[in-house]
């Protein structure tokens, strides 16, 4: 914006600079990561067929779904799918990348629950938590933070520096 600015003020940035600035700047996207993807949303194409769903209605529980178990499995160590042998994380972001495809080609079949109220907790527990560590020492938030790491895995209640407790999950 700033080159497009410079320009209509006449400060000679090249036109087409000024211009393109204004577009997604696709440079932000590393591609190494684009690579693996490719070949996640190969092996799918292999089983399903390129881009089937633009042709089909999705569902998009399914493909929530699916990234989850991909995201779980990497999450619990496993880095690559054992029927695949591609990494778990390029599945999971084929399988989102094909429901905004979907959703843009209007294809997905939006499955959805009526909304609750997630957006909201996360954003309330996030301000209770600031709240609590604003009031103590770097010690304390250091314990803290330490104690919830160790205990937060078993699904135990971690009693916070100053009252309070964090539940783990």
């Amino acid at each position: 914006m700033k080159d497009l600015m410079n320009y209509r003020q006449g400060k000679g940035t090249n036109p087409k600079d000024a211009i393109g600035s204004t577009k997604a700047p696709l440079t932000l996207v590393p591609p190494a990561p684009l690579v693996l993807i490719a070949e996640a949303m190969r092996n799918g194409s292999s089983k399903y067929g390129p881009y089937n769903w633009r042709d089909e209605e999705v569902t998009l529980s399914e493909y929530i779904n699916a990234a989850d178990r991909h995201l779980k499995a990497y999450y619990d160590g496993e880095e690559c799918a054992t029927d695949s042998g591609i990494h778990h994380l390029a599945h999971a972001a084929a399988g989102i990348l094909i429901l905004m495809d979907a959703g843009l080609s209007g294809t997905i079949a939006d499955d959805r629950p009526k909304a609750g109220g997630t957006a909201r907790v996360i954003k309330e527990a996030s301000a209770h938590r600031l709240e609590q560590l604003s009031g103590l020492t770097k010690e304390q938030q250091d314990q803290w933070e330490q104690a919830r790491e160790d205990d937060s895995a078993h699904g135990e209640s971690v009693d916070f520096p100053g009252g309070g407790a964090y539940l783990g999950y």
